[in-house]
Formats: C-alpha cells, structure tokens, sequence
C-alpha cells in the first residue's frame, strides 16, 4: 500500500495527543523542539541520500520529526499562550467589547452568541485584546435583531466555563476550551449597546448572509414547524430547533448523521454530480473539468452551510479525493484521506477531539477498508434466464408464452439489481458502523440494534431529499405553484421516513442504552477493527492474532470491571442548584434520595447521575423523596432527615426541618446543609455530635462563609460542593 501520508500522519496525531496530555510550559521549550525537528528532518535527508540500507533508520527519524511537529504544532494553536489573549486579566476587567462571529442562536430565556472580544477596559484603561466567548444576551427586542458581524459594547462580567461538579459528568469546559473559548457572560437588558452593524466582510459574511436567506426562505414556507427544523437540519446543518423527541428517534434508528451536514451529505453532492457530468467523457481535460466542477460543487454546498466545520472537514476530504482521482490515475484512496485529516489538524490540532472529526474519518476509513470485502461474502446473480428454465422443463415456448417470459425476465433483472443495491448499502452501514462504533460506545454509552434497517431504506433516499430541498430553494423566487410541488413532495418524503423511525422504535430492544465503555475498552477496540480490516485485506495472520488479543483484553478487562462494580460500596452526594441528591450505591442497585423539585426534573436527574450510574455499572436505581420513610433490609433505614447505611450515619438539615436538644447527642458521620438552614455550628454542636458537615449548593454564599468561618475556628472538618464538587465517599 503507497500510502506514505498514512504513515506521517499517525505519529503527528501521536504528538498532538501527548501535548494535550502532557502540555509544555513555555515557549523555551517550543523553541528546542522546533530546533530538533529541523536539525531531525536535516539529518534523515542527508541519511536517505547517502545509504539506501539505513532507510528504516530514515522512516524511523521522520516519524520521530512528525510527533515532534505535532506536539509543537498543538502548543502553538493554544492562544492562551498569546499575552493579548482577554483570558489573563479579565477578572480586573468592568467592561469589554466583542464582535459577533456566529449566527445568534436563540434559547428559552437568553439568545445565545459566539463572539471575539476585541477590547477590555480594567482600572488601567481600554486595553486591545482577542480570544472567542460565549455570551448570552437576556431575551428582548433589541437581542433579537443581534446578528453576525455585529458590535457590541457591553457592561458585564466575563466568567471561567466551570469544570464539571458531578462525578463523570459531561466536561463543558474542556469542550469549549478546544474550541478556542474560555469564558462567557450573562448579560441582562441595559448592560450593552450595539455601536456598529455588520463590520465583518469577507468569506464568512458571504457564508453567514447566504446561510441566513436559506433560512427565512424554508421558515417562510408552508411546512410544519417539524419539517422545517428536519429541512434546515439536513441541508444547512442548522439543528436548533430540532425537538428532543425527533432526535432520539433518528438516534435510536441510528440515522443521527443525516441531521447534520457531513461526509454523507458532501458525498452524495460530489457522486450526483459526477452522474450528471457523464457526456463530458472520460478524457484527461474532461476529468481536469469533472474535477474542477465537483470541488465548486461541494464548496458551494459548504457556502449554503455557513461553512460549518462539519461541513468544511467533509468538503476538504472530498476535494482532496477528487483531485487525487483527477490526475493521478492510480491514486491511492487512504493517501487523499490522510492528507485530508493532516491538513485540517495542522491548521487546528484540536480538531484530532472532535467527536465529528472522529466519527466522519472512522466511518470513511471503515467503508474504504472493508466495503470490497462485505460484497464479496455475497455474490448475488446478476441474471436469471427465465425462458431457459422453462424450456428445460417443459420445451418450446408459445408466441404467448415467450412475452410473459421476457416480461418475468425484464422484472427478475429489476429486482436483482435492486437486491445488488440494497445489499452494497448494508455493507457500506455495516463498514461505517464497525469503525464508529467504538467512538458511539465511549461517547454516547448507546447503539441502535437495527442501524441497518434504517440505513437502507432512509439513507438511499438522502439524496432525493437534498434535491427537494435545493430545487425547493431554487425555485422559491419563480412560481408559487412549483415552490408549492416541492414542499408537498418533501413533506410526503418526511411523513415516510418518519414511518421508517417509528416502525424501528417500535421493535424490541431497538436501542442498547447505558453501556459501559472507558478509554482502554475504545483503544482495544479501535485496535481490533484496524487489525481485522488490515488482517482482510493484507491477509497476513499476524493482523488476526491482534485482533484476538484486542478481544480478550476487552473481554477480561470486562471482567475486572463487573467483579469490582458488584462488590462497590459507595456514596455520593451531588452538586446540583435544581435541588438536593444524594446516591447510595451498592452492587449494581443504585439508591436516590433528592428532594420533590428534583425528582420530578427527569432531564436535570440524567444529565447529574447518568453517567456515573453508568461507570459504576448500575442496573437497577430506587429513588425516593428526602421526606420519605425508607427501610432496605441491611442496607438502607431511613427516617425523615435521618439516614443510615453502612457504617455512615448522616442527617440532612434543611430550611423547613429543625433538630431539637436531645438528652443524648446522636452521633453522625456526616450533617448535611441544605436549603439555607439559619443555625450555626455551635448550636449544631449543642444538639448532635458529628464528623464532617457536608455544605451543599443550594445555600447563600453569606451562609456558606458562615459556616466556613465558624468550622475554621471550632476545628470542624468541613466539605463546600460549591466550590469543591460532588461529595464522594465509601460505607
């Protein structure tokens, strides 16, 4: 295999990945590292030039060079780095302005904006700055005109993205930071004024305005609300107003990726309009053209998208094939992927975390890899001779006769071919599915059972529905009555592959939710698949063997994790400002106790509880209210405010319950302070004896100081999850 990006590629990732991990200090450092890479790629020239038998010492010294390159490449992406970056004084910061660098995107209270801050003013004055922040504008009328290019001046505080409070819970901040944003503001009616409209002009303007048109014109027509937000979902990767319920359907079918402007959207552009090219021939100056066409064709597209960089990733992975495919005859297909990808994380490192990133080269390579192979365990007819089987049993045909069999042929060579087809779109799923896979497991900790179904039967037809929609756009300035046809075919088009979703939501176990997936579960993994699809198709036994040793170590690391996910005896108390949780876990069986507001806040309970439920590996979870009587034999007694499990003895002291004296002080491990309770710790000393006070989020920060202070001086151990996170322990 000719592939030398291939090769280069993967010790750069290599780097990117050991920075994020282990990053560097200071720009000392970068400079010896860029030192060695060139005085690295000096040496392996004058190597490869003079010894042709030190060639592996050359391969070895480049890879070398291309980890260090990426490592220095990632370290310099990091604007933090930059002394004008706001990041490094904007605590001193009373005012800043920003330039808005995104559509707005409205929310149920606030409209919600991507914006570069360009000025901040701190005692010692105004003060040029860069860097990106996410702020949210309180909902009204002047917030609702903001738009792209915009600048605005505004009198608010910039905050830190908090870290994630809850064991195992999603990191916002992490995932924001390697989108180059590291703070936001809450910004309320009065605290800003728009000094200028539309100072940003260029490319993105062109991009943003054009984007912006596309979306009026499917708003302003005639389809639902649900088939509009579908619409603007598939064809310009907008998913705001996308409703959870409609999500989850395409999740659980497993046809996620058609809600979001990808690779399979770029490929189908790139493939229809290489079908409508066919009279150019297949000439040297007609492919140059082809080439030239397919690549402002995709570009285009990506236009249409507000140059999305889902969409950006798949145009420039398309562009790159195309060109490969242009002029170089025997081009090879993993080269123009890898030099794809290296481009794109040379001009962003960061880009290696994207899930989409992940997701969009996993299934590609998937499908180049193994597509060939699927095929080939089928071979279907391509043709059946009616006629001839009818003459073998019963001899010549009439006049009559013969018509029916030809039309009996005519029908089989149909259906086969249809059987051809949908048998290469299985394969192509179950190509993309195998190499995604991983990711989905680690990610989303779920996988739809029956992606093939819906794969074949919605995933053929994506292409129509973009035509519909483009020929829909087209046509909107010309005749009512046309614009009208398409709307009516698309809205026929969404109503069957909603039967599709519902059909497949219906079936038994169509989604395997809660799935226990960490990170050297997804290495083994990923390093099975690759072993198994380079043990195809370079059928060398040693790739097998990697792979059997991947699965055992899947299989026995399994093992370990169920042994000791059984025998777990732990307990958390969350950090939440919905409410008040806590969770007793033993075995596989969960316990909640949360007050009634959180209890009956299903989507606030998941997004807390949800993962760590899933890496302790629970099965079954009990929930009950704080106000709840509760007896588990040998587990769990529970008695109002009063909790017992274990070797733990734990109170809950709240706004609304007090504890009176007791002739003899009832001993606690832990006191609990929720819901503003307005006692000290000396007269909760007076009442109960206890270990450590567990301070909770819900309480006013002049209580908390309180109590802080008054533990300091009395020398009572104490935990603040405000600040501290959730509290976690063992019984």
């Amino acid at each position: 295999m000719n592939a030398p990006i291939v090769k280069w590629i993967l010790p750069f990732a290599l780097g990117i990945l050991l920075e994020n991990l282990f990053p560097i200090g200071g720009g000392t450092v970068s400079l010896v590292l860029s030192v060695v890479v060139v005085a690295t790629m000096v040496v392996c020239t004058i190597v490869a030039s003079k010894a042709r038998v030190l060639r592996n010492a050359f391969v070895v010294c480049f890879m070398f060079s291309a980890l260090l390159l990426g490592y220095n490449l990632a370290w310099l992406h990091n604007p933090l780095r930059l002394p004008t970056h706001y990041y490094h004084s904007m605590g001193e910061a009373t005012m800043f302005e920003v330039t808005i660098i995104d559509k707005p995107t409205p929310t149920d209270r606030n409209i919600k904006v991507l914006s570069r801050v360009n000025h901040i003013r701190t005692l010692q004055g105004w003060r040029e700055t860069e860097g990106k922040a996410i702020i949210y504008f309180a909902k009204d009328s002047i917030a609702e005109t903001l738009n792209y290019g915009d600048k605005v001046l505004i009198s608010a505080k910039l905050q830190h993205i908090e870290p994630p409070f809850n064991p195992k819970e999603f990191d916002y901040k992490t995932y924001m930071e390697r989108r180059d944003v590291f703070a936001r503001a809450y910004v309320k009616h009065g605290q800003y004024t728009v000094t200028e409209h539309n100072v940003e002009r260029g490319i993105m303007f062109v991009a943003y305005s054009l984007r912006h048109k596309l979306i009026d014109i499917i708003q302003q027509g005639g389809l639902s609300e649900q088939e509009k937000a579908i619409a603007l979902a598939m064809l310009l990767g907008w998913d705001e107003n996308v409703d959870a319920e409609t999500l989850q359907k395409f999740s659980v079918a497993g046809v996620s990726h058609i809600l979001c402007v990808s690779g399979l959207h770029l490929g189908i552009v790139s493939a229809m309009v290489g079908a409508c090219l066919f009279f150019l021939g297949n000439s040297r100056r007609s492919r140059i053209l082809k080439g030239c066409i397919k690549i402002l064709a995709l570009w285009l597209f990506a236009m249409m998208t507000g140059l999305a960089p889902s969409a950006m990733r798949a145009a420039t992975m398309f562009s790159l094939m195309t060109v490969g495919n242009t002029f170089f005859t025997r081009s090879n297909t993993y080269n123009n992927i890898a030099t794809s990808a290296l481009i794109l994380l040379v001009l962003d490192p960061d880009m290696l975390f994207d899930v989409g990133f992940q997701l969009s080269y996993s299934a590609v390579i998937g499908i180049v890899a193994l597509h060939p192979w699927l095929t080939g365990l089928i071979k279907l007819p391509q043709h059946v001779d009616v006629g001839a089987v009818y003459k073998l049993r019963h001899g010549e045909p009439s006049s009559t006769m013969l018509y029916f069999l030809n039309v009996c042929n005519a029908i089989v060579s149909v259906l086969l071919r249809m059987a051809d087809k949908l048998w290469s779109y299985a394969c192509v799923s179950i190509a993309a599915q195998l190499f995604v896979m991983p990711f989905i497991l680690y990610y989303f900790h779920n996988f739809p059972v029956y992606f093939i179904l819906a794969n074949v039967v919605i995933v053929p037809f994506v292409g129509v529905l973009l035509v519909t929609l483009v020929l829909m756009l087209i046509c909107s300035p010309m005749q009512v009555n046309i614009f009208l046809v398409f709307e009516i075919f698309f809205s026929w088009q969404i109503k069957a592959t909603y039967g599709v979703l519902d059909f497949t939501s219906l079936l038994p176990f169509s989604l395997a939710s809660n799935i226990y997936f960490d990170t050297v579960m997804l290495a083994m993994s990923l390093l099975l698949v690759v072993s198994f699809a380079l043990g195809i198709r370079r059928r060398w036994k040693y790739y097998f063997w990697f792979t059997v040793v991947a699965m055992l170590c899947i299989m026995v690391h399994s093992t370990v994790v169920t042994a000791k996910a059984a025998g777990q005896r732990e307990w958390v108390v969350y950090s939440t400002n919905s409410g008040w949780a806590m969770e007793i876990f033993d075995g596989n069986t969960s316990y909640l106790v949360a007050d009634s507001l959180l209890l009956g806040n299903d989507k606030m309970v998941n997004y807390m509880a949800v993962n760590c439920r899933i890496y302790n590996c629970i099965k079954q979870t009990h929930s009950f209210a704080i106000t709840d009587s509760v007896k588990v034999d040998g587990l769990l007694y529970k008695n109002g405010p009063f909790m017992a499990f274990g070797n733990k003895r734990v109170a809950v002291l709240s706004g609304d319950n007090n504890i009176e004296p007791m002739a003899e002080k009832l001993h606690l491990t832990h006191l609990i302070l929720n819901g503003k309770p307005r006692v000290s710790v000396a007269e909760l000393q007076q009442c109960l004896d206890f270990d450590t006070i567990v301070i909770s989020a819900r309480n006013s920060s002049f209580l908390v100081n309180k109590w802080i202070q008054e533990c300091e001086l009395l020398g009572v151990p104490y935990y603040n999850i405000e600040e501290q996170g959730a509290y976690e322990g063992k019984y």
